[in-house]
């Protein structure tokens, strides 16, 4: 996608020509799912085992 290889421009940039394109919707949706997996799998391992790997 064009919007993505410059992350800061989107800091001040609200209505880029790639802003809320179905293709970066998804890989938004993606980014927060995986994040979210992410911190939940780390508070389970800390929970379940003790510590944190």
């Amino acid at each position: 996608l064009p919007s993505w290889p410059n992350a800061y421009s989107r800091l001040y940039i609200s209505d880029g020509s790639g802003w809320g394109t179905t293709q970066e919707k998804g890989l938004v949706a993606a980014w927060f799912f995986f994040a979210a997996l992410g911190f939940i799998e780390d508070w389970a391992l800390k929970h379940w085992l003790g510590q944190n790997p």
